[in-house]
């Protein structure tokens, strides 16, 4: 039974999160990714407000900036609030993006690199995972597809992911329930539809 949404940047950090994070979290939630004519707070507020579930909000922020996390983090707030109560959504940022967890510990680097591990690589990792997967000779589905249990271990203890686990177990014990929406039902107005002609 699906009792959260997981809201992720795109289809390949969908596909990455349920590589390694626990199966039972995977089979109780339905995971979404925003389209090419939205944002992650956009399609975040749109499902929320459709499903009627508990959401966990991942994004990046392509950035290494901490105050570009505060902000970012802030702004997403501000457009959740609008149409759910502060019960129903978590929000997590990934920086620069949900990617750099095979950076993070040079276990889990030489581990996915082999050859390639090197320290410029490493570096290129930490502020651009998606490109340094592209320098070093793969992408996202080749990655996703040599995970094994050790290696879905280390993923899950790596700084990101225990912050996006730690949001899940957040929203997970938070008081809201489907009869009243939160303290905010009664508020609670339609996402504003987007027509393009």
């Amino acid at each position: 039974m699906e009792i959260r949404s997981i809201i992720c940047p795109n289809n390949d950090a969908i596909a990455f999160l349920q590589a390694w994070m626990p199966e039972a979290l995977v089979e109780s939630s339905q995971f979404y990714c925003p389209s090419a004519l939205s944002d992650v707070p956009s399609m975040a507020r749109d499902i929320i407000y459709r499903r009627q579930l508990q959401t966990l909000v991942i994004h990046n922020v392509h950035s290494t900036h901490p105050n570009v996390f505060d902000d970012q983090e802030d702004r997403i707030r501000d457009v959740l609030t609008l149409n759910a109560a502060e019960e129903q959504f978590e929000v997590v940022i990934a920086a620069p993006t949900v990617f750099i967890m095979l950076f993070e510990t040079q276990e889990i680097f030489r581990a996915v690199f082999g050859n390639q591990a090197t320290e410029y690589l490493s570096l290129m990792g930490s502020y651009d995972p998606e490109r340094a997967m592209r320098e070093g000779g793969t992408c996202a589905a080749e990655i996703i597809g040599n995970i094994d249990s050790t290696m879905r271990e280390r993923l899950r203890n790596t700084p990101t992911a225990r912050r996006i686990l730690e949001g899940i177990t957040t929203l997970d014990v938070k008081p809201f329930t489907h009869e009243n929406g939160g303290h905010f039902a009664e508020h609670r107005r339609p996402p504003q539809m987007r027509h393009w002609d």
